[in-house]
């Protein structure tokens, strides 16, 4: 179905159990094995799957799943849903207090993407953002396709549009979505779930789609109840997980010796955090010396942030409320609610205390632990992995280089090499000291001021401190996990 680029994947073999069935509506199906789901590569920042999950050819419908729920559903209710009773009682991915457990889960956790339970590997839903893509990149074609039981089954083929991947195409079927027992629109409209709540002032009991159909070939990332059924259609990063040979100690053991069992070890995320205020979502910035889109390198002014701004990447201590990621001041509070937990990348990110930040940049057993350093002109601290040796590849950067481009970079990257930008701080909504000063929080309060919360300072020049910030100054945050 592609004359190029498409790839058997290589993920994990699938996963050895599944979920146990949790009511007499969920039937177990035959496991679609990773093998049976080609990758296509469509020239976009993800890999996607050549059927839908639970399909047995290009073409075929596939399985209807509950939003959040692993297993394929017969009756789709809200008497049947995993995480909730109702439009107005949610019991996972809801940020309203009035509608019940607050998680501030925005994509799906792993555990609950049924792409991921069933194919195992780095297989797993798309999020809202790839789905935009999709609709926005490529070339969609209402047409019909012959199935391998001989059949023809219609569809979009949707093409690759960039230079050397205009021959890839996915096949989305018309398989409408289920309602309880009934199917609806099975002729009339495409489509899949994607793993993002649509985020709702009265309750986040809608998830994200992308919907197509043959009425004026209109294709939408639009919304569905999540009790409702509808296909999955899984996709696969191109990129390998990052934290391969990345591990930083960053508390030693209880006898205080590091090199034990008990020290705490972690990988940093793939880059800083940062919101998408166009698509709603949360990503990791990939380059890691990537900076706000608004901030040109060496900023010389202060610069105005506003509620319009397509991406926000300096943030308030904490969180109150999902705004909080423009918010302009901060309630006084020791409770700290991480952003790990909240912004929905996956299981397992938080925030290193400040006692974990002073251990990995002062305490560690290795003789360099970080280093200043500007990556294709962006200025920040380069912080080395524990056994760091510089590479010996051939491109390398000289040993303690002060810069480097982005292609020597990638080699330092490779060998575990972790990038902390310079982003500056904001007061209020003005934004100063980019590719200046780095400032990263911490989990930890200030023991002696409500208003206050620890952070890491580095200035341009060598220095590095451990200091107390406002609560409402808006710094950068790096995610790590244990490992």
């Amino acid at each position: 179905m592609t004359d190029k680029m498409k790839k058997s994947c290589v993920c994990a073999a699938i996963a050895a159990v599944l979920l146990p069935l949790l009511s007499c509506e969920r039937v177990s199906k035959p496991e679609q094995k990773p093998a049976d789901m080609e990758l296509v590569d469509l020239g976009l920042s993800v890999l996607w799957g050549s059927m839908d999950l639970g399909a047995k050819f290009v073409g075929d419908r596939g399985d209807y799943f509950q939003w959040g729920d692993t297993q394929p559903a017969e009756d789709c209710t809200w008497e049947t849903y995993k995480w909730g009773e109702s439009h107005a009682i949610l019991h996972k991915y809801n940020s309203s207090m009035s509608l019940g457990t607050v998680d501030n889960n925005l994509i799906l956790d792993l555990e609950d993407d049924a792409a991921s339970v069933i194919l195992g590997g780095n297989w797993r839903m798309p999020t809202a953002k790839e789905c935009q893509e999709l609709k926005n990149e490529c070339r969609w074609e209402y047409c019909s396709v012959t199935g391998a039981d001989g059949d023809a089954y219609s569809g979009f083929k949707v093409w690759g549009t960039k230079e050397g991947y205009t021959e890839n195409w996915i096949f989305i079927p018309m398989s409408g979505w289920k309602d309880g027992e009934k199917l609806y629109e099975v002729s009339n409209l495409g489509g899949f779930w994607s793993s993002t709540v649509r985020y709702n002032e009265t309750g986040d009991y809608e998830a994200k789609t992308l919907a197509c159909d043959n009425g004026g070939v209109n294709v939408r990332v639009g919304f569905f109840a999540r009790s409702y059924g509808f296909p999955i259609r899984p996709v696969c990063p191109k990129e390998v997980p990052f934290g391969n040979g990345s591990a930083f100690t960053v508390s030693a053991g209880a006898d205080g010796i590091e090199g034990t069992d008990d020290d705490t070890r972690v990988e940093f995320s793939p880059g800083n955090l940062y919101y998408d205020n166009i698509l709603g979502i949360w990503q990791f910035y990939r380059p890691q010396h990537r900076l706000n889109s608004i901030v040109t390198v060496e900023v010389s002014t202060t610069w105005k942030v506003t509620n319009s701004d397509a991406e926000i990447d300096l943030f308030n201590w904490s969180y109150s409320d999902l705004n909080s990621n423009n918010a302009t001041t901060r309630e006084s509070t020791r409770k700290f609610y991480d952003w790990g937990n909240y912004v929905g990348l996956g299981k397992g990110w938080r925030t290193l205390s400040i006692e974990e930040w002073e251990y990995l940049l002062k305490g560690r057993n290795i003789s360099q632990k970080y280093a200043e350093c500007t990556v294709d002109g962006v200025w920040g601290i380069l912080i080395f992995p524990d056994g760091f040796a510089w590479p010996s590849t051939e491109g390398t950067p000289v040993e303690n280089a002060t810069s480097v481009s982005s292609v020597e970079f990638t080699i330092l990257e490779a060998a575990g090499v972790v990038f902390l930008p310079g982003c500056g701080y904001r007061n209020g909504n003005y934004g100063d000291k980019a590719c200046k000063e780095a400032l990263y929080q911490s989990s930890t309060p200030n023991e002696n001021s409500d208003s206050h919360a620890y952070h890491v300072l580095f200035t341009k020049g060598g220095s590095l401190s451990l200091g107390a910030l406002p609560k409402s100054y808006a710094i950068s945050v790096r995610l790590v996990r244990d490992i």
